[in-house]
């Protein structure tokens, strides 16, 4: 016989948050170390560009502080050639508020001062409305020419075709 309801240990709906988040992230960075990118810690000395001693490898920082003070999910950074890309990373199963969340996103990846930004989508729980408008508004964007983003939306093909695009061609 199965206890009540009342009498089980659900997690609560934040505890379920962070464990969607964390599968989004977790992708992401299994995503990069099929090419071959360490995923590392963010650290000091991968916030400033040093000409005494070149760096040349590519890597994915995960937590990396901007200088605005806004903790990005990951900084992707190929050394060798000064790439650096801002990867936002919302993942949802079902209803809940990181569709509130999208279009405040955007802004910020806009505003962080970096040329290029992606924003990775996950787990098919996003409103498809709020996501079409996160699109127009990164479209829009990209038109004025200033920044270029990238919408990756729940599709696992897409984001391996989109991280192989950019660690071994180099393109964003």
């Amino acid at each position: 016989m199965c206890p009540p309801t009342d009498e089980l240990d659900l997690p609560s709906q934040g505890a379920r948050a962070v464990r969607s988040g964390s599968f989004g992230q977790s992708s992401i960075e299994s995503g990069f170390k099929i090419y071959g990118v360490p995923t590392v810690n963010d650290n000091l000395e991968f916030h400033y560009d040093c000409d005494f001693w070149e760096r040349k490898e590519k890597l994915l920082i995960r937590q990396h502080t901007l200088a605005s003070g806004w903790t990005i999910d990951f900084l992707y950074k190929n050394f060798a050639i000064k790439q650096t890309l801002p990867i936002e990373v919302k993942n949802q199963m079902g209803s809940g508020t990181a569709d509130e969340k999208l279009a405040y996103t955007v802004d910020r990846l806009e505003a962080s001062g970096y040329p290029v930004f992606w924003l990775v989508l996950s787990g098919g729980g996003f409103n498809p409305a709020v996501v079409k408008d996160a699109d127009k508004k990164i479209k829009k964007l990209n038109a004025k020419g200033m920044v270029k983003g990238r919408l990756v939306y729940d599709e696992k093909s897409l984001l391996q075709r989109a991280i192989e695009r950019l660690v071994e061609r180099n393109e964003p």
